[in-house]
């Protein structure tokens, strides 16, 4: 197993030890994980075999913030090792800029590289990039300003603060649900009811979601239920379920 499976793994039977102790159905009750094609986990609970298909919700923000913090942490060792002094830079994003580009990390990287060092401001001072000289840059689309100081004493920082706004998780939500439905029939194989657990992680800026949102949303499935598991704040919300008293 690789190292990523691994935490992946790792991952899911957190958030399933937390689902199931909040769900009274399941509480203490035995379980096996499995392999594709069934589900992630069978849960006896009486006389059901629950089949139990977790899946994190992973917004496009989320991965356009990943591109960009990569992008980030590669231009500051990219100017690390070309010598740079120190300095600390903050990058304000565009909403969708990057994708409009179709550039790659390293694109990206070297450009913000390249940016840095044509406006390093003297030791002790500050500048501030706008219109003007992203435009210079070929930036305009990609980032809103770039702040960029040297102060004495402080070691290089580079970051990347969000300046986008949240997208609507609601159809997000919609197509996981439509995707696993696909997998409904090989569930079915192994349990006798089939249910779906929408995982919002809530560990990092990039992965919280509107759980309040998402959880006001019509949503109908083929699945016996569908739950989704607000895993930072430990709540649990019943999104659908073919049964009215569930």
């Amino acid at each position: 197993m690789s190292k990523n499976e691994a935490l992946k793994q790792q991952r899911e039977q957190a958030h399933f030890d937390v689902f199931r102790s909040l769900v009274p159905e399941l509480a203490g009750a035995d379980f096996v994980r499995k392999a594709p094609p069934a589900p992630d986990f069978l849960v006896n609970s009486g006389p059901r075999v629950i089949g139990l298909e977790l899946t994190t919700i992973t917004t496009p923000r989320r991965e356009m913030e990943s591109l960009r913090d990569r992008a980030v942490s590669d231009a500051e060792e990219k100017y690390r090792l070309d010598g740079g002094p120190d300095v600390i830079a903050s990058f304000h994003w565009a909403e969708s800029g990057i994708a409009r580009k179709g550039w790659s990390t390293k694109d990206l990287a070297s450009k913000l590289a390249a940016l840095v060092v044509r406006h390093l401001p003297a030791y002790g001072e500050r500048r501030e990039l706008e219109s003007v000289e992203l435009e210079e840059a070929g930036l305009e689309n990609v980032l809103h300003s770039v702040h960029i100081a040297r102060f004495p004493g402080v070691p290089s920082h580079w970051m990347s603060p969000d300046a986008g706004h949240m997208n609507s998780e609601q159809s997000i939500a919609r197509r996981l649900v439509i995707s696993k439905e696909a997998h409904l029939k090989d569930y079915r194989v192994y349990c006798s009811e089939a249910w779906l657990l929408l995982v919002a992680e809530g560990l990092s800026i990039s992965r919280i979601v509107d759980c309040e949102e998402l959880a006001a949303e019509d949503i109908r499935s083929a699945f016996d239920r569908v739950y989704l598991l607000d895993y930072f704040r430990r709540h649990v919300y019943l999104l659908w379920a073919h049964d009215a008293s569930a």
